[in-house]
């Protein structure tokens, strides 16, 4: 009773282009999973807004499991 059951490792990959906006609460609900091992990887196409600034802090600030890439 009140043991926790943990399931294997799952990655989510966040492709984005110009939605730096919604990246955190993105990057936030797939951390809120109970229960999972979770590695979010943050894909930015060579966005001209704040995307790459806004991938790159949370990747490296806020968040461990996340990494962020820009794609060339």
């Amino acid at each position: 009773i009140g043991a926790k059951t943990v399931m294997g490792g799952v990655d989510v990959v966040i492709p984005c282009y110009n939605y730096g906006r919604f990246l955190r609460e993105s990057v936030e609900s797939v951390l809120r999973q109970p229960a999972v091992d979770v590695r979010v990887l943050i894909v930015d196409d060579c966005s001209s807004d704040d995307t790459p600034r806004i991938g790159a802090r949370i990747a490296v600030l806020q968040f461990k499991g996340v990494r962020f890439e820009i794609a060339y």
